[in-house]
């Protein structure tokens, strides 16, 4: 599989909100997923595909095309893509709007680790003694919620722990009450 315009040795780097992908291939399906796991299928016509536009979050992120012949071999190729766009309204993702943040300094937009982390900056902080993440939260209207915070510390420990907050500023407010969920 051959992917134009892709490099052997770093990642494409895009200043727009989606990326068209061309190249040649001796398959008879070719589908591709995305860091988020979005799947798309594209045509082959006489050994050639184009994707057609593939939108794709600000900052880094992949995308690996699988290729199927006849007998069923498959061939993959993973192609890195690092994108600066920086869109004039905050992205959503599965309903959630995701902060806007300006990269550091040396960076271009903000690095993918995950399906669905792709605002590092937003991440919850790592203790630095332990490096656990810590979940910053108040009660302000759920007083269960403190059994149910010690419930999860413990089975999440070492990993990520609720820690109560102090004076920052992003936190989680438990203001609930006591019927919440209904039944």
């Amino acid at each position: 599989m051959r992917v134009n315009g892709s490099s052997e040795n770093g990642p494409a780097v895009v200043s727009e909100p989606s990326i068209a992908l061309t190249g040649a291939v001796s398959a008879a399906r070719l589908w591709r997923t995305d860091s988020r796991g979005v799947r798309g299928y594209s045509a082959i016509a006489d050994g050639k595909f184009a994707t057609g536009a593939i939108p794709i979050p600000t900052g880094y992120s992949g995308l690996t095309l699988t290729a199927v012949d006849v007998v069923g071999s498959v061939a993959s190729r993973i192609v890195g893509i690092v994108s600066a766009y920086q869109p004039s309204e905050p992205p959503v993702f599965e309903a959630d709007i995701l902060p806007v943040r300006p990269a550091a300094a040396g960076k271009i937009g903000n690095e993918c680790q995950g399906p669905a982390i792709q605002y590092p900056d937003g991440l919850w902080s790592r203790d630095p003694v332990t490096n656990f993440a810590r979940v910053l939260y108040v009660i302000t209207k759920a007083t269960f919620a403190a059994d149910m915070v010690a419930s999860f510390n413990q089975t999440f420990s070492g990993q990520v722990q609720w820690v109560p907050r102090v004076a920052e500023t992003d936190y989680v407010d438990f203001a609930l009450t006591a019927n919440y969920p209904k039944s």
